[in-house]
């Protein structure tokens, strides 16, 4: 969706379509927002914001033209996305009054729809022994298996774990890469006539956002956080050891030294990840929970376990605790002692 376009606020062209103008801002957007998520405002825009609003002047919009918006949402099923595609019109709308395009931002005079708040699923104590009881003479799903549920891990941040980011000496696993699927973007100036971004002939991947990226394979790529805030350190458990380090010691090296692979070193796609995720669960008698209850499973733990809230969001990487405290290291012996704490509770 991005090429190469007029950028509106100080150039002549003083009211532009909203078409022209979410262009304009998904090109300056792209400086700074993860690929993953560029690639949902882009949706958004795409299939959404402009097919109901885009032929109206920014100048002109009203709250009930925002109105129009989400109610096309909702009308069609979709109350979450209304949500979204108001907070990315209102972005848009925000920049557009402090550039002077707009003389306000109309979308702030008409809240998005309220939807029901998600429910966090998490394993109980028992189910996570059971899960890794029935997956324990698997390598490879034991591995996977005490990694989600013993490290607090996002999925991507898991599947993007390198050999070199396991210190065994130290007992700490560093987390500074994401394994993601991203699509791949026009790079073409002007426009192709291709649809799809990937069958362009001028394609580019997420390297052209500013990201610090590695190629994988097809649209897999590694994604470094955009700052070392982002960085963390997480205690190995033994328990976790005990399994994740015969699987790196018997296992293919592949060309980017992927720790959680298909056994011959490549890359291991989220939604064959995901699959095997509830093959086990199935397996174990277990209810069908996402991928993502893991790590409230953890969460929930450490917090059983009467674990100081600081220590957990360190673990867990949450952004309130990284902020303003740089590259965390999570070494320290509280935390060590809360993992070890964690390894016992679920394998005893």
């Amino acid at each position: 969706m991005l090429r190469n376009l007029t950028f509106y606020g100080d150039s002549s062209t003083r009211n532009p379509t909203l078409r022209e103008w979410m262009d304009s801002h998904l090109v300056i957007l792209s400086q700074r927002l993860k690929p993953g998520v560029l690639a949902d405002y882009e949706s958004l825009t795409r299939n959404w914001i402009i097919p109901v609003l885009g032929g109206k002047r920014v100048g002109a919009l009203t709250a009930t033209d925002v109105r129009r918006l989400t109610a096309a949402c909702v009308t069609a099923g979709h109350p979450t996305t209304a949500a979204r595609a108001h907070a990315v019109l209102s972005g848009a709308l925000k920049r557009a009054e402090q550039e002077g395009i707009a003389m306000r931002n109309v979308a702030r005079l008409a809240p998005p729809p309220r939807h029901a708040p998600t429910v966090r699923t998490a394993l109980t104590t028992e189910q996570a022994r059971s899960l890794l009881l029935t997956v324990a003479n698997l390598p490879d799903r034991a591995a996977t298996d005490a990694a989600i549920l013993l490290t607090g891990l996002r999925q991507g941040e898991r599947l993007g774990l390198t050999r070199e980011q396991i210190d065994w000496r130290k007992g700490v696993l560093t987390v500074n890469w994401s394994l993601q699927r991203v699509s791949w973007r026009h790079g073409c100036q002007p426009r192709c006539d291709r649809v799809r971004g990937t069958d362009c002939p001028d394609r580019v991947g997420p390297d052209a956002t500013g990201h610090e990226t590695r190629h994988v394979q097809g649209g897999l790529w590694l994604l470094r956080p955009k700052s070392r805030a982002g960085w963390r350190q997480i205690p190995i458990c033994p328990p976790l050891e005990a399994v994740l380090r015969p699987w790196v010691e018997t296992t293919p090296e592949g060309p980017e030294g992927l720790v959680f692979t298909t056994g011959d070193g490549a890359p291991v796609d989220p939604r064959a990840d995901s699959d095997a995720w509830h093959a086990d669960l199935e397996a174990a008698g277990l209810p069908s929970v996402p991928i993502h209850s893991g790590r409230h499973t953890t969460a929930t733990l450490l917090h059983d376990l009467g674990i100081d809230e600081q220590t957990r969001m360190d673990i867990l990487g949450h952004s309130e605790a990284t902020v303003t405290r740089g590259y965390t290291h999570v070494t320290s012996e509280t935390a060590h002692a809360a993992m070890r704490r964690l390894g016992e509770l679920v394998a005893n």
